[in-house]
């Protein structure tokens, strides 16, 4: 995440035109953030054990420090930190604790007693 989100002189990646899909690079905040907490609720679940109240909390406030790093860091490498991709962060890492919570929710109600 470090790396892409710090890269010096990336915009010249972009396509001449802009993106393809308007608003990409909110989407890719997101997703990335998504895939963050997914890759730790994967880890912190390992051999079945549930992700706890406590856990999911510490997932959101280090995710949320994270992308406040991400977004004011950005500035030492010439790129433009924005409040917008900082709010998509937050959105990847809230619909990724809903989605994954509510899973996780689902799936031991049905484990038989």
């Amino acid at each position: 995440m470090y790396v892409a989100t710090h890269w010096p002189g990336i915009e010249r990646y972009k396509p001449e035109g802009g993106w393809p899909v308007p608003e990409l690079e909110t989407f890719m905040h997101i997703g990335v953030y998504l895939g963050w907490v997914a890759t730790w609720w994967w880890l912190l679940s390992a051999g079945g054990r549930q992700v706890s109240p406590a856990a999911i909390r510490w997932l959101v406030l280090g995710g949320t420090a994270y992308a406040i790093f991400d977004e004011a860091s950005q500035a030492v490498v010439d790129r433009v930190p924005a409040v917008d991709d900082f709010l998509a962060n937050l959105v990847g890492l809230v619909a990724a604790v809903i989605i994954l919570r509510t899973w996780q929710c689902r799936r031991s109600s049905r484990k038989p007693r």
